[in-house]
């Protein structure tokens, strides 16, 4: 059945629809795996590096940048669970265990920037498998966190 002069049938659009889920399926993962190499790379860069903290080439000037645990801003910290419900829940355990690490606006959420600073005065602690442990052992619930890992920079050399 045509919808109306000119047009493509029910089936050629929905064709047309599938099609395009699948490239974007397929583009998703490509950019996946580009970014796992973009990674790879990065890291490879710090390898290379070594304990240098500044390498100039012909091209390039390199900085090193090691993390700094006592910096806040060294630390990603991200809550876990994926629906809306599951974060809602860790927000109300957390505020039974540690509430002063809930930020009050016109909802309770998550205050990241308290838990980063806890974190870098030695407050908590982030376990091998990136749970976050206070100083007396008590896991703090839905909230994962990792040091970030050291980088390089890279500026063009004006010639």
């Amino acid at each position: 059945m045509k919808l109306a002069s000119g047009t493509k049938t029910l089936d050629e659009v929905e064709q047309a629809i599938t099609n395009l889920k699948l490239e974007i399926g397929q583009d998703k993962k490509n950019l996946a795996d580009k970014v796992t190499q973009v990674k790879a790379l990065e890291q490879q860069l710090v390898l290379l590096m070594g304990d240098a903290r500044k390498v100039e080439t012909d091209e390039w000037k390199y900085t090193m940048h090691v993390p700094n645990p006592a910096k806040k801003s060294w630390y990603s910290v991200v809550q876990e669970g994926g629906t809306a419900e599951q974060r809602r829940l860790n927000v109300d355990k957390l505020k039974k265990t540690l509430p002063e690490l809930i930020k009050v606006e016109t909802k309770e959420k998550v205050d990241t920037d308290s838990i980063k600073q806890r974190l870098a005065d030695g407050e908590l602690v982030i376990t091998d498998s990136g749970k976050l442990v206070t100083v007396n052992g008590e896991i703090v619930p839905g909230i994962i966190g990792e040091l970030k890992p050291a980088s390089v920079s890279a500026k063009a050399k004006e010639k």
